[in-house]
Protein backbone atom coordinates (compact mmCIF):
# COMPACT_ATOMS: atom_id res chain seq x y z
CA UNK A 1 0.00 0.00 0.00
CA UNK A 2 1.33 3.44 -0.64
CA UNK A 3 2.15 5.74 1.85
CA UNK A 4 -0.26 9.31 1.27
CA UNK A 5 0.81 11.90 3.38
CA UNK A 6 -1.98 13.12 5.94
CA UNK A 7 -3.99 10.36 5.41
CA UNK A 8 -4.52 9.14 8.74
CA UNK A 9 -6.15 11.54 10.72
CA UNK A 10 -7.40 9.41 13.89
CA UNK A 11 -7.08 6.00 14.85
CA UNK A 12 -8.72 3.70 16.76
CA UNK A 13 -7.15 1.72 20.10
CA UNK A 14 -8.93 -0.66 22.02
CA UNK A 15 -8.99 0.37 25.64
CA UNK A 16 -8.01 -2.39 28.58
CA UNK A 17 -8.19 -2.60 32.14
CA UNK A 18 -8.96 -4.43 35.84
CA UNK A 19 -11.95 -3.04 37.54
CA UNK A 20 -11.51 -2.20 41.44
CA UNK A 21 -12.83 -5.54 43.14
CA UNK A 22 -13.35 -7.27 46.73
CA UNK A 23 -10.54 -9.24 48.24
CA UNK A 24 -11.11 -12.69 47.11
CA UNK A 25 -12.71 -12.27 44.63
CA UNK A 26 -12.45 -12.77 41.00
CA UNK A 27 -10.32 -10.30 38.83
CA UNK A 28 -13.08 -8.30 36.04
CA UNK A 29 -12.02 -6.96 33.02
CA UNK A 30 -13.57 -3.97 31.26
CA UNK A 31 -12.67 -2.06 27.88
CA UNK A 32 -13.79 0.95 25.45
CA UNK A 33 -12.63 1.73 22.15
CA UNK A 34 -10.98 5.01 21.64
CA UNK A 35 -10.83 7.42 18.65
CA UNK A 36 -7.53 9.18 19.11
CA UNK A 37 -6.25 11.90 16.40
CA UNK A 38 -3.00 11.39 15.11
CA UNK A 39 -0.16 14.60 15.14
CA UNK A 40 2.37 15.33 12.89
CA UNK A 41 5.86 15.39 14.65
CA UNK A 42 6.35 19.05 14.85
CA UNK A 43 2.93 19.22 17.26
CA UNK A 44 4.16 16.08 19.14
CA UNK A 45 7.61 17.95 19.63
CA UNK A 46 5.81 21.32 20.67
CA UNK A 47 3.60 18.95 23.34
CA UNK A 48 6.20 17.21 25.08
CA UNK A 49 8.58 20.68 25.22
CA UNK A 50 5.93 22.24 26.91
CA UNK A 51 5.80 19.62 29.36
CA UNK A 52 9.32 19.90 29.88
CA UNK A 53 9.29 23.30 30.39
CA UNK A 54 6.68 23.26 33.07
CA UNK A 55 8.53 20.17 34.96
CA UNK A 56 11.51 22.94 34.82
CA UNK A 57 9.20 25.54 36.44
CA UNK A 58 8.02 23.32 39.27
CA UNK A 59 11.87 21.67 39.95
CA UNK A 60 12.80 25.70 40.29
CA UNK A 61 9.87 26.45 42.22
CA UNK A 62 10.95 23.38 44.71
CA UNK A 63 14.69 23.73 44.96
CA UNK A 64 13.78 27.54 46.05
CA UNK A 65 11.24 25.93 48.35
CA UNK A 66 14.43 23.97 49.62
CA UNK A 67 16.39 26.51 50.18
CA UNK A 68 14.05 28.85 52.16
CA UNK A 69 11.63 27.64 54.61
CA UNK A 70 9.37 30.67 53.81
CA UNK A 71 8.94 30.86 50.63
CA UNK A 72 5.85 30.55 48.88
CA UNK A 73 5.96 28.66 45.60
CA UNK A 74 4.44 29.82 42.74
CA UNK A 75 3.40 26.45 40.42
CA UNK A 76 0.86 27.74 37.61
CA UNK A 77 -2.17 25.11 38.11
CA UNK A 78 -2.14 23.42 34.98
CA UNK A 79 -3.33 19.66 33.95
CA UNK A 80 -1.33 18.60 30.44
CA UNK A 81 -2.83 15.54 30.48
CA UNK A 82 -6.33 16.21 30.56
CA UNK A 83 -5.94 19.33 28.15
CA UNK A 84 -4.51 17.23 25.44
CA UNK A 85 -7.11 13.73 25.97
CA UNK A 86 -10.07 16.68 25.84
CA UNK A 87 -7.94 17.83 22.34
CA UNK A 88 -7.31 13.92 20.83
CA UNK A 89 -9.88 11.77 22.00
CA UNK A 90 -12.61 11.71 19.35
CA UNK A 91 -15.03 9.28 20.37
CA UNK A 92 -15.36 6.44 22.91
CA UNK A 93 -17.36 3.68 21.41
CA UNK A 94 -18.36 0.43 24.32
CA UNK A 95 -19.32 2.76 27.13
CA UNK A 96 -22.39 1.89 28.80
CA UNK A 97 -24.95 3.60 31.78
CA UNK A 98 -26.19 1.77 35.22
CA UNK A 99 -28.80 0.01 32.81
CA UNK A 100 -26.52 -1.32 29.69
CA UNK A 101 -27.47 1.20 27.38
CA UNK A 102 -24.77 2.64 25.16
CA UNK A 103 -23.40 5.72 25.87
CA UNK A 104 -23.24 8.62 23.32
CA UNK A 105 -19.54 10.34 23.20
CA UNK A 106 -19.37 14.43 24.76
CA UNK A 107 -16.53 16.35 26.58
CA UNK A 108 -18.78 15.24 29.83
CA UNK A 109 -18.28 11.45 29.41
CA UNK A 110 -14.69 11.93 28.55
CA UNK A 111 -14.72 13.90 31.93
CA UNK A 112 -16.70 11.00 33.41
CA UNK A 113 -13.85 8.50 32.33
CA UNK A 114 -11.25 10.55 33.59
CA UNK A 115 -12.58 10.54 36.93
CA UNK A 116 -12.43 6.72 37.11
CA UNK A 117 -8.05 5.95 37.34
CA UNK A 118 -8.08 2.71 36.33
CA UNK A 119 -10.26 3.69 32.92
CA UNK A 120 -8.08 7.39 33.48
CA UNK A 121 -4.80 5.59 33.30
CA UNK A 122 -5.50 2.75 30.88
CA UNK A 123 -6.79 6.00 28.82
CA UNK A 124 -3.62 7.71 29.55
CA UNK A 125 -1.33 4.58 28.27
CA UNK A 126 -3.22 4.03 25.03
CA UNK A 127 -2.38 8.05 24.15
CA UNK A 128 0.85 8.08 25.44
CA UNK A 129 1.77 4.72 23.11
CA UNK A 130 0.25 7.30 19.78
CA UNK A 131 2.62 10.23 20.87
CA UNK A 132 5.27 8.60 21.76
CA UNK A 133 8.95 8.17 19.50
CA UNK A 134 8.61 4.84 20.58
CA UNK A 135 5.39 4.25 18.28
CA UNK A 136 8.09 4.70 15.48
CA UNK A 137 10.14 1.90 15.23
CA UNK A 138 14.09 2.32 13.58
CA UNK A 139 15.95 -0.64 11.93
CA UNK A 140 19.99 -0.19 12.32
Amino acid sequence: MPFVIGKIQSVERKVQFELPRQEGKPVKKADFIVELKVHDHDTVKSRRDRAQQYLRQVSAEMDKARKDAQYVMDIPQTDLDDEYLHEDVLNLKGIKDAEGNDIEFSSEVLDQVLQDRAARQALLDVWVELNSDNQVKRKN
